[in-house]
């Protein structure tokens, strides 16, 4: 089975993210799901937080997972390796996640299950980090964003990974514009967001045990969760193998060449090097029936039988 279908590419090509569903073993998918919620409760045995203070428990609790091997396992010895490899041309191994759980009313307008207007302007991309995303200090860099889903997240206001579909395109635009992230340090992401002004996001609807890949360079935010349930997602941020070694620092290069490292995107493209429209197998049968028929090959003139001389 092939790692990830040239459909299924060229639509992470187009939009800058994909989901795919069904690709973990059953039982890793619910020792991680048992591992989290039992880490939940025993840092909140008094119930969710209700405010920042009440969520610092939590806080230290998830961080202690970074480096869990349930969590790492889920794609270092999975298919999720395989399908990074095939994207990015050989992939590192992870060595630490993040755990975000996406509590009711979280992102709502205060004290009410009520969704803000353009809830989604405060978008951004990983890898910039500051005491906030208007006060930016250090610029990393990674390939690919992976999320993994531990409860189904199906409906839309449920505090939803959402993605731009194509804004990974504008973002690198923009830094060409730039000549790399100098001004969105500076400035901080108020900067792109005004500049590019994109319109509302897709809520990407995952089902439990589904995978997200996302480009690093797609803007991303989360939608405010009206419902009462949690959102459990551990998201990890992987390396191509392409680069020398596993190191998120000093590639800023690629925020202006963002196909870089993704050698597995090569098959979406034709001999002239024009992206194709459907597999390079389908564009070969395409091609020949359009091409003129040719004339019907003449039989052979059988041989009258001899006689021995």
């Amino acid at each position: 089975m092939a790692a990830m279908d040239w459909q299924t590419k060229k639509d992470f090509y187009d939009d800058g993210f994909c989901c795919m569903n069904a690709i973990l073993p059953e039982a890793m998918v619910f020792e991680a799901e048992k591992l989290l919620k039992q880490t939940l409760v025993d840092a909140l045995p008094n119930g969710l937080p209700k405010n920042t203070d009440d969520a610092v428990p939590w806080v230290k609790a998830k961080n202690q997972l970074r480096s869990h091997p349930t969590l790492l396992n889920l794609v270092n010895e999975t298919r999720v390796k395989s399908v990074l490899g095939d994207l990015l041309g050989g992939v590192y191994k992870a060595s630490a996640c993040q755990v975000a759980c996406r509590f009711p009313g979280e992102r709502c307008e205060p004290n009410s299950r009520v969704i803000p207007e353009e809830w989604y302007a405060d978008w951004h991309i990983d890898g910039f980090t500051g005491k906030d995303h208007t006060h930016l200090t250090k610029h990393y860099d990674f390939s690919c964003l992976v999320g993994i889903w531990f409860s189904d997240n199906l409906t839309e206001y449920h505090g939803n990974f959402s993605c731009f579909p194509g804004a990974h395109q504008k973002m690198e635009d923009y830094f060409k514009k730039y000549e790399g992230p100098r001004e969105l340090l500076k400035h901080g992401f108020p900067h792109p967001q005004q500049e590019l002004s994109l319109s509302p996001p897709r809520q990407v609807l995952v089902p439990r045990g589904g995978v997200v890949f996302s480009h690093y360079m797609t803007p991303h935010v989360i939608a405010p969760n009206v419902s009462d349930n949690i959102r459990y997602t551990v998201f990890y941020r992987m390396v191509s193998g392409q680069r020398p070694s596993a190191s998120k620092n000093n590639c800023s290069s690629t925020l202006q060449a963002i196909w870089r490292e993704w050698a597995g995107m090569k098959v979406l493209f034709g001999k002239d090097g024009n992206l194709l429209d459907v597999p390079p197998e389908e564009a070969t049968v395409e091609a020949n029936s359009d091409a003129p028929a040719s004339p019907p090959a003449e039989k052979p003139k059988k041989k009258k039988k001899g006689r021995l001389q």
